[in-house]
């Protein structure tokens, strides 16, 4: 092979590099306090706060779908329930995926301020019903 056709195939892995480093999901965002998943959970059940455990990956996407639901609708909920975004391609996040048994992703637990589950779905869900199972846990705090 000619050096001019080397020169352009490393051109080409070059670029594909740039693109898939532009397009990667951006960095996991950490709580506000900087704490685990698992340390907001436990937070969260001794407080008597109502919850939303999500759990998703970043290329998954379902997920990526759901998440939009699940960020537009936190300033909604915003002190009456508690939102608690769950990475699974954290290693931080392996051990509480293997306690909840995540075999698929999204899944969503709804926990009311009893710290029971009184919703739990895999997959997308609408919004509207989000809304329900969000104001059924909020409403367990009054």
């Amino acid at each position: 092979m000619s050096t001019r056709g080397l020169f352009i195939i490393g051109l080409i892995v070059v670029l594909a590099a740039l693109i898939f480093i532009n397009n990667r999901p951006p960095a996991e965002e950490v709580s506000p306090a900087g704490e685990t998943a698992a340390a907001q959970i436990e937070r969260v059940l001794q407080e008597g706060k109502p919850a939303w455990l999500f759990f998703r990956t970043s290329s998954c996407p379902a997920c990526v779908e759901l998440k939009r639901s699940f960020d537009s609708l936190q300033e909604e909920y915003e002190g009456r329930v508690v939102f608690i975004d769950i990475n699974l391609d954290d290693d931080r996040n392996g051990q509480l995926g293997r306690e909840y048994r995540i075999g698929y992703v999204p899944q969503t637990y709804i926990i009311n301020a009893e710290g029971q589950t009184t919703y739990q779905m895999v997959g997308t869900i609408p919004v509207e019903e989000l809304r329900s199972e969000l104001d059924k846990a909020a409403e367990s705090m009054d």
